[in-house]
């Protein structure tokens, strides 16, 4: 399916995580926490498999059988740290973090699968949303310091708590303060 001027909807999946990717805080306390980047990855996965199907394709490019043979021995070690777990919260916890490192280790293969076959263009596509992606967060964290340090307003409380309803934010702050904002 095609978008705009050759791009499909898997390159403007693609383009869209390689965009929000270092937007952390764009995240939802749901069954733990939830990030934008997370949902755009399972779409792209999700839709890549239903396009190799459709297409019956099955071929995988062999930067992304390399990546995938890695994939699968960073598997077996993780798997390796299942048998040093002895309660339920040590359990969940490597659960929830195996989960998330799946998705994006599947992500990774599936992406580099995709660059490989549409080529150079879309590489540079990428890497420019990488970057604007970026630029966005970096531009944010000094807007959002400036307004704290001349207004002592928190932006989470203005702009991310209405628009992520239920999200939570912790950390420090360049003053080594512990800020939070939940809705």
């Amino acid at each position: 399916m095609r978008l705009l001027r050759g791009i499909t909807l898997l390159d403007a999946l693609l383009l869209l995580v390689a965009l929000a990717a270092t937007w952390q805080k764009m995240s939802w306390e749901a069954a733990g926490r939830v990030t934008l980047v997370a949902l755009l990855q399972i779409a792209f996965v999700g839709l890549f498999a239903v396009d190799r199907l459709v297409r019956r394709d099955a071929r995988l490019h062999p930067a992304a059988a390399v990546a995938l043979g890695f994939v699968l021995l960073l598997a077996a070690v993780h798997l390796a740290g299942y048998l040093g777990l002895d309660t339920n919260q040590a359990m969940a916890q490597w659960s929830k973090g195996f989960a998330k490192w799946l998705l994006f280790a599947v992500f990774l293969v599936c992406g580099i699968a995709h660059l490989a076959r549409r080529g150079r263009d879309l590489w540079w596509r990428v890497a420019g949303a990488l970057v604007a992606g970026v630029t966005v967060s970096a531009a944010y964290g000094i807007v959002q310091t400036a307004v704290r340090t001349t207004t002592g307003v928190e932006l989470e409380r203005v702009l991310l708590a209405p628009l992520l309803p239920g999200a939570r934010v912790l950390g420090d702050n360049l003053y080594g303060v512990d800020s939070s904002f939940e809705q």
